[in-house]
Formats: C-alpha cells, structure tokens, sequence
C-alpha cells in the first residue's frame, strides 16, 4: 500500500464524524456521561487486557509504557457499530449508532524509545427518552435528549530504562461539548410548553505515568492518572427560551490506577488479567460533590498469536482473541440506582500486506443494569473495526 493511501486513510478516519445515527442509554444521563472503556482493539478482542501488554503491531496508548515493543513506525485507527436494546418494565426500543474509537501514530526511535500522538473517546452523553405524568388532572410529557462526550488528546513518550523495565509517561488533553434538552409538553392550552437548552464545554489537561517490568515468561504492568481540574463553561437558556445564562466553574477528572500482568503460556498463546480502580466517590463540578461512587473494573484475556511456519494454514496465520470485562458504574441512572456492566468479548486480526498491515475485528456483548434492581436495562453489541498499518522510519536501512 502506498505511503500517501496510508496517510489518505489515516486523515479521513481522523475527519469521520463521531456519531452518524442517533441512539443511546439513560444510564448516560449523568454529569460526564457514560466513561467509556474504549482501548485499542486488540486489548478490546482479550477483554480489555492491556496493562501489561507491549504495543507489537497495535498501539497500546492506556498504560504510557506499553508504547516500548513497536518495530516500526504504526498508524492505526478504528470505528465501530454499536447497537443497544433498551428496555424497562414494560416497553423496549432499539438505537443504533456508528463511533470513532480511535485513531493513534506512534514512531519508535530505536528499540529503547518510542512516542505517540492518539485521540480516543473518554465519555459518551447520549439519550433521548420521554416520561408521561399529570399535573392536577392534565396531562403532559416530558422530553429528555443529550448528545455529545469527552475527548482525550493525548502525546505519550516511553523508553526502556533496564532491560527488565520500561516506563512511560502521557500529557493527556481532555476537551469535549455536550448538550442537554429538557422538554414539557402540555395537553392543555392553559398551561405553556417549555424548552430548556444547556450546553457544557469542558477541557482540562491530565498527566498519567505507567511501567512495565518483564521476568521471563511475565509481564506486569502499572498505571497511575492523576487527578486533575477541567475548566467548564456553561451555556443556559431557560425554559420560557427568552432568557440565557452563562457561568463558568471547575470540574475534575477522577484519580485512577491500574494493575495487570500477562504469561506466555507458550509462543503463540498468552493469557493476563487487569484490574483498574477510578476514585469517582468526591468528584465535584461547580464546587458540588456529585452522586458518584468509586469503581472497579476486572478483565480476564487470552490471545493466540499467528504461526511462523511457512506451512501455516491461511487462517492459522491469524491473531485470535477472546475475554470478559466487569466494572460497576461511576453514576446512577435517571432513575436513582447504580448499575453494573458485563461483557464478553472476542476477535480476530488478519495480517496483509507481508505482515506489516493488519486488519482487526472484534465483537462485544454486554448487558447494563437489569429491570428488577435499576428499572431499565441496557443490552449492548458491538462490532469494531481497526485497520493499522507499518512504515520502517527512523531505522537503519539495512534491515528494511
């Protein structure tokens, strides 16, 4: 493939747009919205393992460390389709939309340095639903509709300080707009209809350092992201829609820290785990501590790696992947009651182009709250896609 087809599919992913059919869930609802557990797609095939896990053909940009274990220069990028039955006690409804994931550049420099340019998605708002009451014998209807999310922007530098031991550290730029919209609609004339518009800008900048240490057929991982402060502003209109307020305030990212570690079983086959802990319980906005609690996620993976020989069967020259993810919530939904996500997940990659490109699929199945405890349940499918590509840069042209 061309260097400038390369670059051509690396902008257009960059310029897709975020969101192409409307969908979404009420657990989304909440201050910041659905944080979204959007690794690179091959951590996304082993459950989200990938803490301990070094960047190989995929670009790990969750622990700043993982960037060591590149061979040449990466670009990557990857969307997906998601849709979500939404159900509650006695109704349903489906949505689906179509996401940018990610799209990343990283560049190693030798072996015992790398660095990388990623964006990636952080969290998601977005649900349109409607409530039916009455007030004093009439009838009205509310409206609910929210749409937007946070970026995270990130420049990653890692290298390797000991032949055992790599760290990395990320400045994290996180920016992003959501806009909410409360509608009352009355089935009397004697009562008027309201709209009420806010729109939310955010932006703050955060700084995650991680390691990585390697003892013969293990690997282990850490992470830490700091807490940090985000400026946002806010854009109100009141429900008559004659007057519009502005103000300006603090919210902060939660401090969170992750652990994981990996085996070979043997050269093909490797199996880890990851735990990640957000400290979401005292986050504030505007000075208000918010109704959050602190979260946990646990993921389990394995991965099978192609074969070398040159006798392989076609499909046994393919990655594949399989795994599981828990974490309970950070946020209540509109209901009041937290809620917890389970997911399986599996995939596979199929290497083009002599190895050097690689094209990944992979499927997620998952299920947000349930009727009986949250009053509405989310099930979710997903399939993603990525597409990664390499170029020998910056590397002596005797091994190209």
């Amino acid at each position: 493939m061309p260097i400038r087809f390369r670059f051509f599919l690396f902008f257009l992913i960059a310029l897709y747009p975020a969101s192409l059919y409307a969908g979404g869930s009420s657990y989304s609802y909440s201050s910041y919205g659905l944080v979204e557990f959007r690794p690179n797609i091959r951590a996304l095939g082993m459950g989200g393992v990938n803490i301990a896990v070094p960047s190989g053909y995929t670009i790990n940009y969750n622990n700043p460390a993982g960037l060591i274990g590149l061979r040449m220069t990466r670009f990557e990028g990857s969307f997906y389709y998601e849709g979500v039955k939404v159900s509650n006690s006695s109704q349903s409804a489906f949505s689906n939309s179509v996401n940018l994931n990610h799209i990343a550049f990283a560049i190693p420099f030798g072996k015992n340095v790398a660095a990388a340019f990623s964006l990636a998605r952080y969290a998601k708002v977005e649900y349109n639903y409607k409530s039916f009451s009455s007030f004093e014998g009439t009838d009205y209807t509310e409206k609910f509709i929210g749409d937007g999310g946070i970026r995270q922007l990130a420049f990653t530098v890692a290298g390797k300080v000991h032949p055992q031991w790599t760290v990395g550290i990320s400045a994290q730029y996180l920016l992003g707009s959501v806009q909410r919209n409360w509608q009352v609609a009355w089935d009397s004339p004697d009562f008027s209809n309201t709209n009420d518009s806010r729109t939310e800008n955010f932006a703050g900048l955060r700084w995650v350092a991680g390691g990585i240490y390697e003892y013969q057929k293990y690997h282990f991982g850490a992470y830490v992201a700091f807490g940090s402060d985000m400026t946002k502003k806010v854009l109100q209109i009141d429900a008559l829609g004659d007057t519009t307020f502005q103000s300006y305030g603090q919210a902060v990212s939660p401090f969170e820290i992750g652990l994981g570690g990996t085996y070979e079983l043997n050269t093909r086959y490797i199996v880890g785990m990851d735990m990640v802990y957000s400290g979401w319980n005292g986050v504030k906005a505007f000075g208000n501590t918010q109704d959050n609690r602190n979260t946990i996620r646990v993921s389990l993976g394995a991965e099978r790696s192609p074969s070398e020989a040159i006798s392989a069967s076609y499909f046994d020259k393919w990655h594949y992947r399989g795994g599981f993810y828990f974490q309970n919530m950070y946020a209540s939904s509109a209901g009041g009651k937290f809620a917890n996500e389970y997911f399986l997940t599996t995939g596979f990659g199929m290497p083009f182009n002599k190895g050097r490109n690689v094209f990944d699929v992979t499927f997620e199945l998952g299920l947000r709250g349930t009727v009986s405890t949250n009053a509405v349940s989310d099930r979710i499918f997903r399939i993603n896609f990525s597409v990664s590509g390499g170029e020998r840069w910056f590397q002596n042209r005797q091994r190209r």
